[in-house]
């Protein structure tokens, strides 16, 4: 299957558990199918919040234009629609949750072991974000979980359920970053928040996501406009 047909079946929310799989490596490991599905997601979201209306007004003339044989006017449409090369009925789909997670979720930055290539990769916390940094999230959750394990380090939890949550371990990432909200707040600790909430949208429990953007949104905490943009989507 073509990347292109990937990502048309990903709005269309008909990938098999293969296909999703695919989809998620592609979307991981390939920028340039990451910047496509971005631009797509982006463009959709545009449209869907602030010219719905307008753009339905517009192909209605164009389908009108059609009627009277203005074929110059049709053949802009059409252009359009191939264009997003997915379709005229993508205009009007509203985000799904998943859609929601992948154009907003991305693993949070390494802001506790500033890595230096060549100097101290021995030391199981450089190894941790090496692997990390470059994206090799099998090895890194090995490395957090034995950082975790042996000295109880709060932030080797939070970038474990991040890592989690990268390789689409969606229910061990939740369980990850719940256990991390019960220990003492710590400058990552609204990082948390944020990142538990997209879980909850991937998981399928909006009730619960939209609780936790609330929260975010009422204390002003990280990511907070963002949080109001995927609330007003939900409703």
């Amino acid at each position: 299957m073509s990347k292109e047909e990937l990502i048309e079946k990903y709005f269309k929310e008909t990938l098999s558990e293969t296909e999703r799989a695919q989809f998620n490596t592609y979307l991981n490991e390939d920028e340039s199918f990451k910047k496509e599905f971005e631009f797509i997601s982006n463009l959709q979201e545009t449209i869907v919040q602030k010219e719905r209306e307008e753009t339905k007004a517009l192909l209605q003339s164009f389908e009108q234009s059609v009627k009277q044989r203005n074929w110059k006017k049709w053949l802009v449409a059409a252009s359009i629609v191939l264009l997003l090369g997915l379709g005229y009925s993508l205009f009007f789909l509203k985000p799904s949750p998943d859609q929601l997670f992948a154009s907003n979720f991305e693993p949070y930055a390494n802001v506790i072991q500033p890595v230096v290539r060549g100097l101290n990769e021995s030391d199981l916390k450089t190894k941790a974000f090496v692997a990390y940094e470059n994206k090799e999230y099998e090895l890194a959750e090995t490395y957090f979980s034995q950082i975790y394990t042996k000295d109880k380090e709060p932030y080797s939890l939070f970038y474990l359920a991040n890592t989690e949550l990268a390789m689409g371990n969606i229910s061990e990432g939740k369980r990850l970053l719940n256990n991390y909200l019960e220990l003492p707040i710590d400058s990552l600790t609204e990082k948390a928040n944020w990142y538990l909430a997209l879980a909850h949208l991937k998981g399928g429990e909006i009730e619960d996501a939209q609780r936790r953007l609330r929260k975010i949104i009422q204390e002003d905490g990280y990511q907070s406009k963002q949080a109001k943009l995927i609330l007003k989507k939900l409703n």
